[in-house]
């Protein structure tokens, strides 16, 4: 045990650390997996991207996450196989990209893995907590590697809600003396992040808006339509039932004191078909629903942005599978009047934000003074290290 801690000591120490980030979304779709190089560590962190690859999940294994995930119902004598078979698939990505990179000349020094949430509990009638699956213990006994895991179980001791964990990055990589920012993840689950260019370490602005892709993601599904709306053709086609919509937004969520996080244990087909029972508009037509569906994921976002950000000039930078979605995009400019790019612009691929977020978190386990908790009023690190 001496000498594996001294090579995470040695790793910490290094000038540069090649690492790994790993995740999978509220969408189950697949795992991120991308490598970064790491220089320094806190407000002096640089990055460069070098990989990044998504790996679908095999039917068998989409099918059976998609039966247990944040369903109340779902038993522990399932969740615990689940856990260890995803751990296996999380190790075998991370076993082609170590071998893809190593004949490039890249050794990964350690890999940041997230996991797949199950789960998530925010603190509603008291209850809190958040389970992700995929055994670090696992992964690093299959993939050779240390693995640091487990990355929201410290923000929820601490007195948060576990999510979202963008902003202790954001503040690090993409804070702007001069320019306002609203950082604008659209996942499965929308969530923002504001950075004020008037800057106080710690004074971010984060939380979760609501669905971001999955309840259109989810109804397209139903209706054999594909896995999502390609560019947002479906709802560019049809026509927002506003009745609808504002039955949709009536959910108490919306209307919640931030910060606050969410999940498909809320916003699901059951909370749509409710909705579309209650509105007496069953009978719409496919497209006209998926138009209302994207607005309310624009409106929900343009609201909470409005929420923290009233500066002239402020941007938002989106990243996640709703950067695809160009429908979306247009809703969302129209809905916040502010200027909406990629976060392309700020020199990262949309598609592997997220995977960078636990790239960071891990580079500031390993070498890090850790991340301002407001909370806290210290610095905090976070996740759990396995070695192999």
């Amino acid at each position: 045990m001496a000498s594996r801690l001294l090579d995470i000591a040695n790793l910490a120490n290094k000038k540069s650390r090649y690492i790994l980030g790993c995740l999978s979304g509220t969408s189950m779709d697949g795992v991120d997996a991308a490598l970064f190089e790491l220089n320094g560590s806190g407000r002096n962190t640089t990055f460069r991207c070098i990989f990044g690859k998504t790996y679908s999940y095999p039917k068998i294994l989409k099918k059976k996450l998609a039966e247990i995930a944040y369903k109340p119902e779902s038993k522990i004598s399932e969740i615990i196989p689940l856990k260890w078979e995803v751990g296996v698939f999380f190790a075998d990505v991370i076993n082609d990209c170590k071998a893809a990179e190593r004949s490039k000349g890249y050794e990964i020094d350690c890999v940041g893995s997230h996991g797949q949430t199950l789960f998530h509990l925010d603190g509603i009638n008291g209850n809190k907590g958040s389970l992700q699956i995929g055994e670090g213990d696992l992964v690093s006994t299959i993939t050779g590697l240390p693995v640091v895991s487990d990355f929201r179980q410290k923000d929820i001791a601490l007195g948060g809600t576990g999510a979202p964990l963008a902003p202790y990055v954001d503040e690090l990589l993409f804070q702007n003396n001069e320019e306002s920012r609203v950082l604008l993840n659209i996942g499965g689950i929308a969530n923002i992040t504001y950075l004020p260019k008037k800057y106080v370490y710690g004074a971010s602005i984060a939380f979760d808006t609501g669905p971001g892709n999955t309840l259109m993601d989810a109804y397209c599904k139903l209706h054999k339509k594909g896995d999502f709306d390609e560019n947002g053709d479906y709802a560019r086609s049809g026509k927002v039932n506003e009745q609808l919509l504002n039955i949709l937004l009536a959910h108490p969520y919306f209307s919640r004191s931030i910060p606050k996080s969410t999940g498909q244990e809320l916003f699901n087909l059951e909370y749509l078909n409710a909705s579309l029972e209650k509105s007496d508009t069953r009978k719409n037509d496919f497209n006209s629903v998926m138009a209302t569906l994207n607005k309310l994921t624009a409106k929900s976002i343009a609201e909470s942005v409005k929420q923290v950000c009233s500066e002239p000039g402020a941007v938002i930078y989106v990243n996640g599978g709703g950067v695809h979605n160009e429908t979306l995009i247009e809703n969302i400019k129209n809905q916040t009047g502010m200027t909406v790019n990629s976060i392309q612009e700020l020199g990262i691929d949309p598609d592997y934000k997220e995977t960078l977020i636990f790239s960071v978190l891990t580079n500031e386990f390993l070498a890090g003074s850790g991340f301002y908790s407001q909370r806290s009023r210290r610095d905090i690190q976070f996740g759990k290290l396995s070695l192999p």
